[in-house]
């Protein structure tokens, strides 16, 4: 059931629409229309006031302090003394924001807890006028102006018209009910009628900022949550799928980390079968590479580099040791035409005496072993530098 809005103004006057007919009396009059249900009230009332501001995007609670000090040099009392509502972002990053003082909101509860009403939420009208522009909305002994995103002005013409005056603003959006006073002859105004009820029909289900949160937020009835019960269900069933998911992605993972380290070991055994059955992977491997790294110093690193300039792209690296020496390399070649350019191109290698003591053509590649070893020249000038 939708929210009906009564209008106030902060006294005794109230407006409200009954089967679309605008009704007006006081607080018990509007008391009894409402029938015992929650209803929203748009408060017309000087004691409140409107803003818009660029807030960071925090939690509510943080977000509420944010508000209270972006407002800080525009309040007259303590921060703890006032009530900073914040309302919907918009698009272009402002945030709205009401304020009143706590004193005066304590007040208005009271006196409408005592007449019977049953207040869902609170809403200043002022932010119910667009914030992009200067707008007045003229109602009969009454003007709520909107100043932009920067303030609110809300109260009787003699007092308000005066200060739009003052402001001279560059235009003016002047909504004028039936019976509202023209806008001052000094002040250049577009003017737009509306209908009388206009205050009731720009509230919005549920309108915002609402005073009442925090800790005038209403009370949620007992049985309120029930409407959210088939909520709470797909969220436990959206979180049960998300844990079940979260296990089956971790046993996929530990079988492929299982499948990963066995291919590894293979491999180490396919390119080191010396070293037998990998028992501690890393330990073997350290072990290696120390081999290579003196190697490396002695006149591996040489023969490797002459080795990858050699070999022509698409060969199938099976075996590589060093020792003595002497590089031993064991790879598969497309064909028999391959394995005579590689011996064409190691023979124009002046560092290197190459062998190729094995060409077997097997399983559609041709098998092939090439040994390297340092020239006699090569050594001499190796020793030379090593000195």
């Amino acid at each position: 059931m939708a929210l009906q809005y009564f209008r106030w103004d902060g006294a005794d006057a109230w407006q409200w629409l009954e089967h679309g007919a605008l009704r007006q009396g006081d607080t018990a009059a509007a008391a009894s229309a409402a029938g015992g249900e929650p209803v929203g009230v748009v408060l017309a009332a000087p004691q409140v006031w409107v803003s818009a501001q660029t807030l960071p995007r925090l939690p509510a609670a943080r977000l509420v302090r944010a508000a209270m000090f972006a407002l800080e040099d525009q309040l007259a009392s303590d921060l703890d003394a006032v009530q900073v509502a914040v309302g919907k972002r918009r698009a272009d990053g402002l945030t709205e924001l009401a304020v009143i003082g706590r004193a005066q909101l304590d007040a208005a509860l009271a006196h409408l807890r005592e007449a019977g009403l049953k207040v869902a939420g609170i809403t200043p009208l002022a932010a119910l006028l667009p914030v992009d522009a200067f707008t007045v909305l003229a109602e009969p002994d009454h003007l709520t102006a909107r100043l932009g995103a920067q303030a609110s002005l809300c109260g009787a013409p003699h007092e308000i018209g005066p200060l739009l005056e003052a402001l001279a603003p560059a235009s003016v959006r002047w909504l004028q009910t039936p019976g509202g006073p023209p806008p001052p002859p000094g002040l250049g105004a577009q003017i737009i009628e509306v209908p009388a009820e206009q205050a009731l029909c720009l509230a919005p289900t549920p309108a915002s900022p609402d005073l009442l949160q925090g800790a005038y937020a209403p009370a949620r009835p007992p049985g309120q949550w029930r409407p959210w019960r088939p909520a709470a269900v797909l969220a436990g069933l959206w979180l049960a799928l998300l844990l079940a998911g979260g296990l089956l992605e971790t046993a996929r993972l530990g079988r492929q980390n299982a499948a990963l380290r066995t291919a590894i070991g293979e491999e180490f055994t396919r390119l080191f079968p010396e070293e037998g059955r990998p028992v501690s992977l890393r330990a073997q491997a350290e072990r290696r590479l120390k081999l290579l790294d003196r190697g490396a110093r002695g006149g591996a690193l040489p023969l490797l580099t002459v080795a990858a300039r050699a070999l022509p792209p698409g060969q199938t690296l099976t075996a590589l040791d060093y020792r003595d020496g002497a590089l031993t390399l064991e790879f598969g070649l497309p064909d028999v035409a391959a394995v005579e350019a590689l011996r064409t191109r190691l023979a124009a290698e002046r560092a290197v005496e190459a062998e190729l003591p094995m060409a077997v053509a097997e399983g559609g590649v041709v098998r092939t072993r090439l040994i390297l070893r340092p020239a006699p020249g090569a050594r001499a000038v190796a020793r030379q530098e090593g000195s």
